[in-house]
């Protein structure tokens, strides 16, 4: 029987790896940090992309709304691209927090 060895939070004998209660495992730690990212991005990029949609509507009134998106049609744009970041970033947050569990 191989003897036991001890690396940072797990003991291996053999082939097979315990963790030992409480040990936090250096794929826990990648998924926290991937989703500790992941939702710091998501705040800055939908507060500023929640802040500049609210410049560029007129509420209750379509026709202003309309004119004021015509004629900010590059911040229009980056407004949309940032909510389609978010959504991506919502993905990789959800699988941050999945993936040190998975086998």
């Amino acid at each position: 029987m191989p003897a036991a060895t001890r690396s940072r939070g797990t003991t291996t004998t053999g082939t097979v790896a315990e963790s030992e209660p409480g040990a936090i495992t250096e794929r826990a730690r990648r998924g926290a940090l991937i989703a500790g990212l992941g939702l710091l991005a998501m705040g800055v990029l939908s507060g500023v992309a929640n802040v500049a949609l609210g410049r560029l509507t007129v509420t209750g009134d379509a026709a202003r709304t309309a004119a004021g998106v015509a004629a900010h049609e590059p911040l229009f744009r980056a407004v949309v691209a940032s909510f389609l970041v978010v959504a991506v970033l919502d993905v990789a947050v959800a699988w941050g927090c999945i993936w040190p569990w998975r086998r």
